[in-house]
């Protein structure tokens, strides 16, 4: 029997325990609810972050790249408010951003619906405000999660913007759920987005006007065991299973969308210093990669280029996005 929810997310809660939408974010390993809050709180939500911003709580953005250390790539355009870091004079300048911050009725039913999901219950949340300003700020390609670094397992986006048409505006979120292919979603309204943290492949296309939108981020209790790698086996088959296994999945996508990940890294930060050393990092690790996958894997990546010149989808059918 599912609990009565209530609050902010509450239609978003009961579409997780009631409807399709289960069964579509374990398959897809991202799931798609429009209507997820009316345009008054949208608007609304909308005219709180821009207080926000009058009083100086956004700050920019940056991609983070490990090479000889953390180093940090200006996202041009871009602005973003962590929650839990306003002020509490800030914090009480904005009580509809608080009670999205404080809610947790999409934790529940994500818990309620899958239990341990991707290997423990979810117990914290953390909420990020941004706004792009337009002007092609956007974001490369990138995964929310590392699990030898942090416990998050489900992103939720959520839209503000209406009239959003994606052939003038840009700015959609690009989900590349490997080894199916790129799939747009346009950020207008009311329009939430939850997919897998550590699996979820995705970045934002370039924005052409100003864009509003907010994320939470669903923690587990503890932190993901190291994953290890399925042994090759002898067979194609065996070989493809071991490639699309979670350990490894994340590693062959990068090689599969190498030259399109490259691309983001420059669309999205552009001239920014660092950026010539963020390319190099990124096809050091894709020929890395390459070489590794290649001498142990070679039947199976033979076997993924077939299927997926087939373009039909079928061979990703035991997929895992949320693996204990």
């Amino acid at each position: 029997m599912s609990r009565r929810f209530t609050g902010a997310y509450a239609a978003i809660a009961r579409a997780l325990v009631a409807g399709d939408a289960k069964a579509r974010l374990a398959r897809h390993g991202y799931v798609v609810l429009d209507d997820a809050f009316d345009v008054a709180r949208a608007r609304a939500l909308k005219d709180e972050f821009n207080a926000l911003r009058r009083r100086g709580a956004f700050v920019a953005n940056a991609s983070l790249f490990a090479r000889e250390g953390v180093v940090a790539l200006a996202k041009p355009h871009v602005y973003e408010c962590e929650v839990h870091r306003l002020s509490k004079e800030d914090a009480a300048s904005a009580p509809l951003v608080n009670e999205l911050a404080n809610a947790t009725s999409v934790m529940e039913a994500l818990n309620e619906a899958f239990g341990a999901l991707g290997g423990g219950a979810l117990d914290r949340t953390s909420t990020k405000l941004q706004v792009n300003e337009g002007a092609g700020g956007c974001f490369p390609l990138h995964f929310d999660s590392d699990a030898s670094l942090d416990s998050r397992r489900v992103t939720m986006c959520a839209y503000l913007d209406e009239d959003w048409c994606e052939a003038r505006d840009g700015g959609a979120l690009a989900l590349y759920p490997f080894p199916r292919g790129r799939v747009t979603i346009a950020p207008k309204a009311g329009r939430v987005v939850i997919f897998s943290s550590e699996f979820g492949l995705h970045r934002v296309m370039p924005a052409m006007r100003e864009r509003f939108m907010f994320t939470v981020w669903y923690f587990a209790k503890e932190m993901r065991a190291p994953m290890k790698a399925k042994p090759p086996g002898v067979t194609a088959e065996a070989q493809m299973t071991a490639l699309l296994d979670p350990a490894l999945r994340k590693h062959l996508g990068k090689i599969v969308l190498a030259d399109e990940w490259a691309k983001s890294i420059r669309e999205a930060h552009g001239e920014s210093e660092g950026v010539e050393a963020a390319l190099k990092t990124h096809w050091d690790e894709v020929a890395l990669i390459s070489r590794v996958l290649s001498n142990n894997y070679p039947l199976g990546l033979e076997l993924i280029a077939k299927e997926m010149e087939r373009g039909d989808g079928a061979f990703d059918a035991g997929v895992d996005w949320f693996p204990e």
